[in-house]
């Protein structure tokens, strides 16, 4: 077995950061109808049927809302770790539970608007 490349491991790092505080996103009846898929260098956001409640919300519309407000929370995130990102939304006519894929990029400043927007 070898070991992880440093950059790997800051990307992985990021990544479950962005994740832990897309979790905290608000979303409609505290479904959280979202399910991030990992990858090396990317995340991808799908929305959980079995999540979603079919009687109050039959069209998914509340629940793409919700996950576009854990994209949010999840690119605040980014931004405060100091990573450039790339987001890919919908459609993903291959698989249309796939709201978007964020891609991480190389290292930028800090975003200072974002690390105060992650602390409150």
């Amino acid at each position: 077995m070898t070991a992880p490349r440093a950059g790997a491991q800051a990307s992985a790092e990021v990544l479950v950061n962005a994740t832990t505080a897309a979790a905290q996103a608000p979303s409609i009846y505290g479904t959280r109808p979202w399910r991030w898929r990992f990858h090396d260098d990317r995340i991808d956001l799908f929305v959980h049927d079995s999540r979603v409640l079919d009687r109050t919300d039959p069209a998914h519309r509340l629940a793409v809302l919700s996950c576009g407000t854990a994209l949010h929370h999840a690119l605040v995130s980014l931004a405060s770790d100091g990573r450039r990102t790339t987001v890919t939304r919908l459609p993903d006519t291959a698989n249309p539970q796939r709201l978007a894929t964020v891609r991480v990029g190389a290292d930028i400043h800090a975003d200072a608007g974002a690390i105060r927007h992650l602390r409150t």
